[in-house]
């Protein structure tokens, strides 16, 4: 391993700033990951960055090119982990929101492991949770968006076997970030812009109807819709009915007629939600 390593630097360009050293054996680490390391190179002045997710460092390293002929000229003992240690002083870790960066490939188990976390396509909750905490995003709206999760997969539960098609882990992720913008006007389109920015497109397509949708009650559910309703029926962190709901949004614009016509749509199309629920699985729904 240690010689494909040095192998690999000794075809580096001159005019190169910097390197990763990849093993081939963890593979989905994310673009978004190499991003954000390359741009903390270039704002610390450090020489060598590591990822670490979850509080365990991973891979790959990003190394300055001065450190090239230290490992060039290296014995190789200990591998390349030994050669960093000796400039520890030039290191820094990189909190990142990727777990493929300490997913390696050693045994069949571990490639069973990377193929299931790859064909989820969408962040795993603890990802979206790195990802809420590296956005700054606060505790409250943190709360909030779980339980909208947790209301969401109790709706996707309650239409399995129903016939429905259902992308269960894009619609968690969805949940989970779909205020990850909340601070800023017309959240639910610049959410869903920076999770597409971070490669999750997908996920971003569902967060950005949770504040507006038009409903087709004859038309298959989806998760934009799900979601939708569960952030309706999701009051801070605490489950309000839809009535009830509409009724304190109508009370606190009382007077403001073209805020009364936008609750009374958002609403309405919650409700419709309701009953195509109701039609798909021949009962009563679970929170009213």
């Amino acid at each position: 391993m240690y010689s494909s390593v040095l192998k690999g630097i000794e075809a580096l360009n001159d005019g190169i700033e910097a390197f990763f050293v990849m093993p081939v054996d963890i593979p989905l680490v994310k673009k978004h990951t190499l991003d954000l390391m390359k741009r903390k190179y270039k704002e610390s002045g450090k020489g060598i960055l590591y990822p670490v997710y979850g509080g365990k460092k991973g891979h790959p390293p990003l190394i300055d090119i001065k450190y090239r002929q230290a490992i060039l000229s290296s014995p190789g003992e200990g591998g390349l982990e030994r050669v960093l240690e000796s400039f520890s002083e030039d290191s820094m870790n990189v909190n990142v929101f990727d777990a493929a960066v300490i997913m390696d490939m050693d045994k069949k188990e571990d490639y069973e492991e990377l193929l299931s976390y790859y064909l989820l396509g969408a962040p795993s909750r603890e990802e979206c949770s790195a990802i809420l905490k590296h956005y700054n995003v606060p505790e409250k709206i943190i709360k909030h968006c779980s339980e909208v999760a947790r209301i969401s997969l109790d709706i996707f539960e309650s239409l399995k076997g129903c016939g429905c098609v259902l992308d269960g882990a894009a619609l968690e992720a969805a949940a989970m970030l779909h205020d990850i913008a909340r601070s800023e006007r017309y959240h639910s389109a610049k959410g869903a812009v920076l999770l597409e920015k971070i490669g999750y497109q997908r996920v971003g397509n569902i967060t950005a109807t949770h504040m507006d949708l038009d409903v087709d009650e004859d038309s298959s559910i989806t998760e934009n819709e799900i979601l939708y309703l569960a952030d309706k029926l999701v009051n801070e962190d605490k489950i309000v009915s839809l009535k009830d709901r509409r009724t304190q949004y109508l009370e606190a614009f009382c007077g403001n007629s073209q805020a009364l016509d936008k609750i009374n749509k958002r609403f309405d199309a919650a409700e419709k939600i309701v009953k195509k629920i109701e039609r798909i699985t021949g009962r009563g729904f679970m929170y009213e």
